[in-house]
């Protein structure tokens, strides 16, 4: 098993990350990431995530944000993913905290594929990171976001200029990141700036029995996000997941 755990993840001290432009306007973030050596495909993730609310049903409203009165709306603090063909476990703040019960737990077993699964941990890494704006940008590349839906959908389909789809995307993005921050108790008093650098055509999803238009595209923003990091709609689930891009020392992309 490889395993990561920092008192603290970017922040002043990083080596790769630069300094903060003031020091008053940080929420810092508590973050969990598991991968189990636990063979899985991206379309088996929500029989996953249905194994894993059996599983740690004592805290089941962040495993599914569901309550008696309906859905709860918020960004998803538990997160299920597929990383390197393998099953995978994000949790910020309170979700973090919610799954170390896994570690407490000499139970590791889940009820997945009509049989028990031992759950063993591949990679782990534990830290923090500094939700802020920065004096710098940091370039990343989304999969599979689910971008547009509704009013934003037929705006999207109503025009051809490649300009204005590019708007559009840019300030759904910029709208997402957002939304992340205000969900993980972050006000920004700066503005949260997002560049989309490229996009690619976009292509059909399922999801909970329906399609949905999802883009790859790249971007840069003033806010650092850490690896795997979902965003937009079904980001829970595996969609709008975000990586780092790392320059090149040879120049090259």
């Amino acid at each position: 098993m490889q395993s990561n755990i920092a008192q603290a993840g970017p922040g002043p001290g990083s080596a790769h990350i630069p300094a903060p432009t003031h020091t008053l306007d940080t929420c810092w973030v508590r973050y969990l990431h598991l991968v189990f050596d636990l063979p899985m495909q991206p379309q088996e993730i929500p029989a996953f995530r249905g194994a894993m609310i059996e599983k740690l049903g004592n805290v089941e409203d962040l495993l599914h944000n569901h309550s008696e009165e309906g859905h709860i709306h918020r960004y998803p603090l538990i997160q299920y993913k597929c990383v390197r063909g393998k099953a995978a476990l994000i949790g910020l703040n309170e979700g973090a905290e919610a799954l170390q019960a896994l570690f407490a737990d000499p139970d590791r077993n889940i009820r997945f594929r009509d049989q028990r699964q031992a759950l063993h941990i591949d990679d782990l890494q534990m830290n923090r990171f500094a939700l802020r704006t920065w004096n710098k940008r940091f370039h990343y590349r989304i999969h599979n976001w689910i971008a547009l839906q509704e009013q934003a959908l037929a705006d999207y389909n109503q025009t051809d200029s490649i300009a204005k789809r590019a708007m559009l995307l840019e300030r759904r993005l910029q709208n997402a990141v957002v939304s992340l921050a205000k969900g993980l108790g972050w006000a920004a008093s700066e503005p949260i700036d997002v560049s989309l650098t490229h996009y690619w055509e976009p292509h059909k999803v399922r999801f909970k029995g329906l399609h949905f238009l999802a883009f790859n595209a790249e971007f840069h923003t003033n806010v650092f996000l850490p690896d795997h990091i979902g965003l937009g709609k079904a980001g829970a689930f595996g969609f709008g997941t975000v990586h780092p891009i790392t320059p090149r020392t040879d120049g090259k992309r």
